[in-house]
C-alpha cells in the first residue's frame, strides 16, 4: 500500500541525513526550482523550511481538457534534506496520492564552487487502476554567474500495475534568467523516452510577491504519443512559512 512508501521514505531519509554530508543553505544561493517537473525543497534548503504550494495544468487544445492541480506540503527535516506529501486532483476528483524524497550530497564552500547536486525519489499511487509510480532522478545545478543558472534532472520512472512493471527514462532540462531578485525567467524541457514517451516545452515566469509568496506561471506546448504538439497553461501557487 501506499503508506508502505512513507515508512520506507522516512527510514532512508533518515539514514541518508545521518551517513551524508548536509549541505547548508548558508553555503549556496538557492537555485529556481523547474515549474512542472517537481522538487521537494532548493538544493541545500536548511532544517526547518516548511512550505506548501500547488501546480495547474490546464491543457488549451486537444480533446482532452482535464484540469491537473496538486496540492502539496513539503518541509526539511535535515540540512539538505526534505520530504513532500502531494494529492494530485484531475478537475474535481482525488486521482493519486505522491510522495517525495529529496537529499543533496555534500556542501558547497563559502566562495568556491556554484556547482550543487542531489538525488531524489517520487513514490506514486494511483487510485483508478491501483498502479505504483516510482521516479528515481539525479540532480544537478550550477549558478552560471550573476544572472544566469541551470538545473537538470536525469533518471527513469517505473510505473508497476498488476500486468507488470514499465519503464520510462526521463530528462529534464532547466535554464534560468534572474532579472531581479524577485523576477525569474526560464525555459524548462521535459523528455520522455520509453512506455511513456512525450516532450513538454514550458518558458516560464517565477515572480516573488512578498517575502512569503511566489507565483509562477508558463505558457508551453507538450507532445504525447501518437498525437502532435498541443498548447498547455501551467501556473503554481506558492506559500513558504
Amino acid at each position: 500500500m501506499f503508506f508502505r512508501l512513507i515508512a520506507w521514505a522516512l527510514a532512508a531519509g533518515c539514514a541518508a541525513a545521518t551517513l551524508g554530508a548536509a549541505a547548508s543553505a548558508s553555503n549556496f544561493r538557492a537555485l529556481p526550482e523547474p515549474l512542472v517537473f517537481d522538487l521537494v525543497r532548493p538544493l541545500g534548503a536548511p532544517k526547518g523550511e516548511f512550505e506548501v504550494n500547488s501546480l495547474f495544468q490546464q491543457p488549451l487544445g486537444g480533446a482532452d481538457r482535464t484540469l491537473e492541480w496538486a496540492p502539496e506540503a513539503e518541509f526539511t527535516f535535515a540540512d539538505g534534506y526534505g520530504i513532500e506529501f502531494e494529492f494530485p486532483f484531475e478537475n474535481g476528483r482525488l486521482a493519486a496520492y505522491k510522495l517525495g524524497l529529496q537529499g543533496t550530497f555534500g556542501a558547497p564552500k563559502p566562495g568556491g564552487s556554484r556547482f550543487i547536486h542531489g538525488w531524489q525519489y517520487l513514490g506514486e499511487y494511483l487510485r483508478d487502476d491501483g498502479a505504483f509510480k516510482h521516479t528515481a532522478t539525479y540532480i544537478a545545478g550550477a549558478h552560471l554567474n550573476d544572472r544566469w543558472s541551470t538545473l537538470n534532472m536525469v533518471g527513469a520512472q517505473i510505473k508497476e500495475t498488476p500486468e507488470g512493471a514499465a519503464a520510462t527514462a526521463i530528462i529534464n532540462g532547466n535554464l534560468f534568467y534572474h532579472a531581479s531578485a524577485k523576477s525569474i525567467a526560464g525555459l524548462e524541457v521535459n523528455l520522455r523516452r520509453g512506455a511513456l514517451p512525450g516532450v513538454l516545452l514550458m518558458p516560464q515566469i517565477h515572480q516573488h510577491i512578498s517575502s512569503a509568496y511566489t507565483l509562477q506561471v508558463g505558457l508551453g506546448a507538450e507532445k504525447q504519443r501518437g498525437v502532435g504538439f498541443a498548447p498547455q497553461l501551467a501556473w503554481r501557487i506558492v506559500r513558504e512559512f
